[in-house]
């Protein structure tokens, strides 16, 4: 008679469990940024378009408004205009290349990376080239609806300062995701998690 001990394990065949590889969800995560991102940009170049035309129409229908003053903001408007239709030009396209990697990232795709890369680079010197090219525009269209917003005597300076600022801390902004971008999706892991 055998008797077995309570405290060895029954001869049960068990099954061999093989661990589930899991996707890192950076890929995942990046390409639903990337839509989010790329669509707020596309919808905001038609917003940012409008922003000389709408400031010269608002003048023109104060009554207050002298009409140097006016025609002076929309001469400053007119020059500001064609800037931001290149800029716009430019982020519609990045804009595009973006939506189409984060499409792909979403699926696991290699070609979402590449398109990454693709547009990080680009992205990263209009970031910086862009406000060098439209700053004497930028400046003649403040300079000019500072005049209409009776802003005080010798704060133009001070403007002035505070746009440089803003341009500084705006083309850090733009540049850090392109960045991170970058430096999470070279990352091993994810590159072999790609097809």
């Amino acid at each position: 008679m055998t008797t077995s001990s309570p405290y060895q394990a029954p001869d049960t065949q068990s099954e061999v469990v093989t661990p589930v590889a899991h996707r890192p969800t950076i890929p995942k995560t990046f390409g639903v940024i990337h839509i989010v991102y790329a669509s707020i940009g596309i919808l905001g170049i038609f917003l940012l378009a409008a922003t000389p035309m709408l400031t010269t129409y608002l003048t023109s229908l104060n009554p207050l408004a002298k009409q140097a003053d006016v025609d002076r903001l929309q001469e400053a408007a007119d020059a500001y205009l064609g800037y931001l239709i290149m800029d716009g030009g430019v982020r519609f396209c990045l804009g595009l290349i973006l939506l189409f990697a984060g499409i792909k990232l979403r699926q696991y795709k290699r070609i979402g990376f590449k398109l990454t890369k693709i547009w990080a680079i680009p992205r990263i010197i209009w970031a910086v080239v862009y406000p060098i090219l439209s700053y004497s525009a930028v400046v003649k269209f403040g300079e000019a609806s500072n005049s209409m917003s009776m802003v005080a005597e010798g704060s133009e300076s001070l403007m002035q300062i505070m746009q440089i600022v803003g341009l500084v801390l705006g083309v850090a902004m733009v540049c850090v995701y392109p960045i991170l971008s970058m430096i999470f999706l070279r990352r091993e892991d994810v590159q072999k998690s790609l097809s």
